[in-house]
């Protein structure tokens, strides 16, 4: 009788395991550079840009995004709170996604490739971000860029 009692409960066990390991996160958005901007977000349908993740995130949310080369710039406008949590924005591989600013122009405040503005709870974590510049000595590029109120923000390079 134990045996089978054990057996049954290891078979719910692996039953649980394979269940919960197939479920995504309804807060999990991804990024890809083949993804599209008008897809949902999904693993199975990427939107292209982080800027789109960015604007589709609610606090708890993970935005995660592939390996590949962005030339984007990124305004994240709502952040996470202490009750649902951060709102994550994650290199899938470390430093393998990369904005890159070669092909953005700086515009005197309006230069940074990644704007926290007036949020709280937002984490930044893996990316390489490169290649801003700007001949003009009255602009200053920026990779990041936090302003005006927030807290619990964390930047983070793994």
């Amino acid at each position: 009788m134990f045996h089978r009692l054990l057996f049954t409960w290891a078979c719910l066990l692996v039953s649980l395991a394979t269940l919960s390991s197939s479920y995504q996160n309804s807060a999990d958005l991804y990024v890809s550079p083949a993804g599209k901007d008008s897809n949902s977000g999904t693993a199975g349908q990427p939107v292209k840009t982080i800027q789109r993740a960015a604007d589709l995130a609610k606090p708890g949310s993970t935005i995660h995004v592939a390996d590949g080369i962005y030339c984007e710039e990124v305004k994240v406008r709502r952040g996470g709170n202490q009750q649902a949590g951060f709102v994550t924005f994650e290199s899938q591989l470390i430093h393998r996604a990369i904005l890159d600013g070669a092909c953005l122009n700086v515009i005197p405040e309006h230069n940074a490739m990644f704007e926290l503005a007036d949020v709280s709870f937002v984490r930044v974590k893996g990316f390489e971000m490169r290649n801003l510049r700007t001949s003009d000595p009255e602009s200053v590029p920026w990779g990041i860029r936090v302003v005006g109120s927030g807290s619990h923000i964390e930047l983070l390079s793994k």
